[in-house]
């Protein structure tokens, strides 16, 4: 297999992003099935930035990262806990005609409660980040984080495979292996986008790529929109790559005042207050963005 310097050229490819900076940011991948909102707004996302993971050694700086919070621990344990209780009152009506007369014994709350904690994995936390070239994922328990990670532009093989209801992506790069589900790799867009991106370049240079994921990936069809130019490019910038002039350059801009008004952020905040608050913006409020959508001239 031929190395990374030697990609060959294929015309509308999208570019690498540069290890450092990230720019130019890659454009929407396919196959993306997850909720496409602002993290701001999804309220089981830790946005802290001292949660923020740190990069594979020697690897750049992270792009983009996801990590749930408290809130989705106690959103997936209470799920959980109604639908096992659901189903124990059905089970409890048709065996003894009693839907309810569990809910007495307090052993079977205790049996409730353990069984609805063991999915939502209360001391444990997974957290996926990205870079401009690689991607990782972290499994955080009490306090000892662990993780593996692929070069993304340096695959080597290619699959997507089937673990009860959820596809799974499976990434060699030759080193190292790396296999979770698309819904864990799709809570962040960003992640996605480059994650995509690598796939893409890794698929040119002659990475094995299976039927299964040539399919669920659309990789045909991403390389035919791109060389006609239908496929967007994304939208959103992380807030920790822009310089503190750039930041205050994009905390003047109208759309982005409106949306501190509504958080009720004061608008002579300082550019660090303003990354803490808000890790994502929108490309098209960074200053030199035209009314293309292309990228900044003279980044």
């Amino acid at each position: 297999m031929s190395s990374v310097g030697s990609t060959p050229e294929v015309p509308d490819l999208p570019p690498r992003p540069d290890p450092m900076t990230g720019k130019p940011f890659p454009p929407r991948g396919l196959s993306f099935y997850g909720i496409d909102q602002p993290p701001e707004e999804d309220r089981g996302r830790d946005l802290r930035l001292s949660s923020k993971p740190k990069p594979p050694s020697g690897m750049g700086p992270v792009l983009a990262w996801y990590k749930e919070n408290y809130r989705a621990k106690i959103g997936t344990a209470l799920s959980f806990l109604i639908f096992i209780a659901a189903g124990g009152s059905i089970a409890g009506y048709f065996q003894w005609g009693d839907a309810f007369g569990w809910v007495t014994v307090w052993q079977m709350w205790v049996l409730l409660v353990v069984l609805a904690l063991l999915p939502a994995m209360p001391l444990t936390f997974m957290v996926y980040s990205a870079g401009a070239d690689w991607l990782q994922v972290q499994r955080v328990r009490l306090g000892v984080t662990r993780g593996v990670f692929v070069k993304l532009y340096e695959l080597t093989k290619i699959d997507v495979g089937v673990a009860g209801p959820n596809d799974f992506l499976r990434l060699w790069d030759g080193e190292r292996y790396l296999e979770r589900s698309f819904i864990e790799l799709q809570k962040d867009r960003r992640v996605w986008d480059l994650l995509y991106n690598g796939i893409l370049h890794s698929m040119v240079n002659g990475a094995e790529v299976t039927n299964s994921a040539r399919r669920q990936l659309q990789l045909d069809t991403a390389l035919e929109g791109l060389a006609s130019g239908e496929l967007p490019r994304t939208a959103e910038v992380d807030t920790t790559t822009l310089s503190d002039d750039e930041i205050r350059e994009v905390m003047k801009h109208p759309e982005v005042q409106q949306i501190m008004d509504v958080a009720d952020f004061p608008h002579d905040s300082s550019p660090a207050e303003f990354r803490e608050k808000f890790p994502i913006v929108f490309e098209k409020h960074l200053p030199g963005w035209d009314e293309q959508h292309n990228p900044r001239s003279g980044k």
